[in-house]
C-alpha cells in the first residue's frame, strides 16, 4: 500500500566523501534499504 503522505530527503554531497571508509552516497543508500524506506536514488553531479 501506498502512504497518501511522505517526506523525501535530499542529500548533496560530494562524491569523494566518505563515512566509515565507504563512499557516503552508498552508506545513505544502504542505510534506507535497512530500514525499508520506498526507496532512494543517487544522481551524479
Amino acid at each position: 500500500m501506498i502512504p497518501r503522505q511522505a517526506n523525501l530527503l535530499r542529500l548533496y554531497s560530494n562524491a569523494n566523501e566518505k563515512w566509515q571508509g565507504v563512499p557516503l552516497y552508498r552508506a545513505v543508500v544502504e542505510a534506507a534499504r535497512r530500514r525499508k524506506l520506498a526507496g532512494a536514488s543517487v544522481f551524479p553531479v
